[in-house]
This record gives structure tokens, C-alpha cells and sequence, in this order.
């Protein structure tokens, strides 16, 4: 692996722990905050208002992170002409998205208004309609941010872009402080937020651009401009596919053991996966960190190097699922009694499931990276909403037979499929054979860490 690419991976590394630090900071530190400033109603009265912005967000249908991947891959081809052509093409079908969301944003108010809903909430009829109004503009400009991201990646400087995200977050939580210190309402909040987001995405924008002088003054436009819009639109749809599988999957599954084993059943479950899958934190971190990397040796051409990357990704996750494995298996029973104050007694059985769980989700989900990285997310998003409808329908037929086992059983069988499945067809996808992998991963971690400790050794010197 060579030094440019060990210094991005690494500034990566710590970019992403500090975005992850300061996402829980803001889910840990601002709830507590809204709950004492507005009194637990008001704020479940909050919490309901958002869910509109969010739903309506998932209008972008992915067009920005396919319009994104497609202009690196390009650039990192050299093909400058290309990378304009999809940079150019994202921008604008952004803008008519936005529009017909915009359009929808009116549609879903008038008809919420005319239902008489908003004068049920404890927040005034005006101010949730400004409120919603206003959330909804925030969540659509931010619809550009793929778009610029991609800018970073094609310079390799994918760590500022992580960073100034950082930046952007700490500011909302900081502002949303300062609003709710001086009792201001959602309102208020609500306009904090989109001019936080406005000026943040200007600056970003701005920052960007700059990264990469000139992209949009060589050459002309070229030919596969139409032919680009429908690639954009497809692979967009493949995004779609990780909030709709996600949904079937834990929803769907929390759903069965509800109706079948009841609503105590169901507390002991989503608490023992919560934990379980708290390992899972780390390989969206690792995931995060080489993407940037992975996809530009792969748009250059450069596989031997993508393959070398992708294994010391893969073979490092092992790892480290293999500790978090070992953890749980030993001190996973008491810091969970610990947690829920010895309210539940899961037996041995369901925590072995439940914890084998973490292996196969480890190998699927950084393998996974390779879809992503290569823009075809189609084939992955049918293949993980195919295996979380099966899973969830697998679960509650076990679960009628077996109780509690059976519905672990069922959504173990999710993360098996997806990692006998997506692990060989990335090994196709960047010419790595499936049968030499486990000694090449081996191979390339002595290696690594060989060179990782000489280095050490000899800067203490």
C-alpha cells in the first residue's frame, strides 16, 4: 500500500471517528436538552412534526450519490469530459427533484391542514405549518451535498469533506443550545437550522469547487449526456434500497415478535440486538474510511491496489468482529442485565445467535463497499430487500414453532444470505479470486502490520 494512500486512509480514520463522536453527541447531548426546555409532550409533539421532512427527503431517490460516484469513477479515469457530463447532470436533475418535492411539501400540508391535524398537536396550527415548511427547505437544499462531496474525493481530500461535515453538525447543536437556553420554540429552531444548512452548503460548495480548478471549463459536453441521466436515475433508485431493506428488516421483524410473542417479547429482543449490534458502529467506520480510496484506485484503473485495499479492509473487520464476538460471549450477559436492570433473561441460546450475527454482518457489509464504490447498487439493494423480506416471513414462521429462537433464527438467516452472496460477486467485480481470499487477506495483514511496527520502531529511534 503505498504512503499516499496509508496518509488519506488514516486522516480518514480520524475524520470519521470525529463525525461519529459528534453524531452521538448530538443524539445523546440535544434530546436530554429539548425534553427539559419543552417538557416530554412538547417534544414528542417534535419528534412527530419531523417525520414528514424525513419521509419526503427519501424523494431525492439517490440521485446525488449516484451522480457523485459516477463523476469520480470518471475523473479517476481521466475522463474529465465524462465527470463534467455526470457533475453537471446531478446538479440539474437536484434542482427538478427539489421542485417536485417542493410541490409535494404543499400537497402533504394542505391536505394534513384540511384533515385537521395540526390543531390536535399542542404546537399552534401556524407555527407547525411554518415549522414544517421551513424543515422541509433545509432537508432539500442539503440534497446538493453528494454532489460537492464528490469534488473532495476526486482531489483526494475526502477527510476535509468529513471534517467540515463534523463542522456543520457541531454548529446545529451548538445553535439549537443557544435557541432552547433562550426559550425559543420549533419555530425558531427551525430557522436555525436552515441558515446553519444555507450557509454551510455555500461555504461547502464554494470550498469544493476550488478542490478541482477548471472542471467545468475543459472541453464540451459530451455525447452520453442523455444516457447519463438514466444511469444517474437507475443507480439512484439502488440507494433507496438501503432505508427500504433497513425498514423491512428491523421493523418488519420487531412487528412479527409483537404479534406473535407479545410486547414483553418484543422489549428483550430489540434490547439484546441493540446491543449485539453495537460492534456493528466499527465496521461503518472502517466501511466509511476506505470508500473514498477504494473507489478512486478502482476508477484509475488501479485494481491490484483496490484489491490489496479491500482485503486489509475485510481482513481487519474480521478482526475486530471476532474481539467484539469474544467480548459479548464473555461480559456481554452481565453489562446487559447491567443495562436493563435485570428485567429480562435471555437464554445462552439466543445470545450465541445473536452474537454469530456479527460475524456474518462484519463480511457482508465491508465487502459491500465494492457495490458502492463501483456505482452499481441495484444488484445490492434487490439482493438485501429480497433477503430482509424472506428473513422477516422465515421469522415468523419459526417464531410460531420455537418462540424467541425462532424469530433470532430468521433474522440471522438475513445477514448469512447477504454473506454467502456478496462477498464472491465483489471478488468478481474487482478480479479477486474467492478461493485464494483468506490467505491473500492474511498475507496482506503480515505485511501491513510488519510495516505498521518497523516504522514505529524506527521513528522512536
Amino acid at each position: 500500500m503505498s504512503s499516499s494512500i496509508r496518509r488519506n486512509l488514516i486522516k480518514n480514520g480520524i475524520a470519521n471517528s470525529l463525525k461519529k463522536f459528534v453524531n452521538i453527541g448530538e443524539q445523546l447531548a440535544l434530546v436530554p436538552f429539548l425534553i427539559s426546555s419543552w417538557g416530554a409532550p412538547f417534544y414528542g409533539e417534535w419528534i412527530t412534526l419531523t417525520i414528514l421532512p424525513s419521509v419526503l427527503s427519501f424523494t431525492n431517490v439517490g440521485i446525488g450519490s449516484s451522480a457523485a460516484n459516477l463523476m469520480v469513477l470518471r475523473f479517476a479515469n481521466e475522463n474529465v469530459n465524462g465527470a463534467r457530463s455526470a457533475a453537471i447532470c446531478g446538479i440539474k436533475m437536484i434542482t427538478y427533484t427539489i421542485f417536485i418535492a417542493l410541490i409535494l411539501s404543499v400537497v402533504c400540508i394542505f391536505i394534513l391542514d384540511k384533515m385537521h391535524l395540526f390543531e390536535k398537536s399542542l404546537i399552534p396550527r401556524e407555527d407547525s405549518i411554518l415549522t414544517l415548511a421551513i424543515l422541509m427547505s433545509s432537508r432539500y437544499i442539503f440534497f446538493y451535498q453528494p454532489i460537492y462531496d464528490a469534488y473532495f474525493r476526486c482531489s483526494r481530500k475526502a477527510s476535509m469533506s468529513i471534517n467540515l461535515l463534523s463542522v456543520y453538525s457541531l454548529s446545529n447543536l451548538l445553535t439549537s443550545f443557544i435557541v432552547l437556553y433562550n426559550h425559543g420554540g420549533v419555530v425558531a429552531l427551525s430557522i436555525t437550522n436552515l441558515c446553519i444548512t444555507s450557509i454551510f452548503l455555500i461555504s461547502y460548495s464554494i470550498i469544493a469547487e476550488n478542490m478541482i480548478q477548471g472542471l467545468f471549463e475543459r472541453g464540451s459536453l459530451v455525447e452520453t449526456y442523455k444516457s447519463d441521466i438514466k444511469t444517474i436515475i437507475t443507480n439512484g433508485l439502488g440507494y433507496l434500497g438501503s432505508p427500504l431493506w433497513q425498514t423491512i428488516y428491523f421493523q418488519g421483524s420487531t412487528l412479527v415478535v409483537r404479534v406473535v410473542l407479545g410486547p414483553t417479547t418484543v422489549a428483550l429482543y430489540n434490547t439484546l440486538r441493540a446491543m449485539t449490534r453495537s460492534a456493528n458502529q466499527l465496521f461503518g467506520l472502517i466501511h466509511d474510511t476506505v470508500f473514498s480510496e477504494l473507489q478512486f484506485e478502482i476508477g484509475a484503473g488501479r485494481l491490484d491496489k483496490a484489491r490489496k485495499l479491500f482485503r486489509i479492509c475485510l481482513g481487519l473487520t474480521v478482526f475486530i468482529s471476532i474481539i467484539g464476538m469474544i467480548i459479548l460471549a464473555i461480559f456481554g450477559p452481565q453489562l446487559y442485565n447491567l443495562w436493563t436492570q435485570n428485567l429480562f433473561n435471555p437464554p445462552k441460546t439466543l445470545w450465541i445467535i445473536f452474537i454469530m450475527g456479527i460475524g456474518f454482518n462484519a463480511l457482508w457489509y465491508t465487502a459491500g463497499v465494492v457495490f458502492f464504490a463501483l456505482n452499481k447498487t441495484v444488484n445490492f439493494a434487490i439482493i438485501c430487500v429480497t433477503s430482509s423480506i424472506f428473513s422477516v416471513l422465515f421469522a415468523y414462521l419459526l417464531s410460531v414453532r420455537f418462540g424467541i429462537l425462532g424469530a433470532a433464527i430468521g433474522a440471522f438467516s438475513f445477514d448469512v444470505i447477504l454473506a454467502v452472496y456478496v462477498i464472491p460477486v465483489c471478488c468478481r467485480y474487482i478480479y479477486q479470486s474467492i478461493y485464494t481470499l483468506p490467505i491473500d487477506i492474511i498475507r496482506d495483514m503480515k505485511t501491513y502490520l510488519y510495516n505498521l511496527l518497523n516504522k514505529l520502531y524506527l521513528s522512536s529511534k
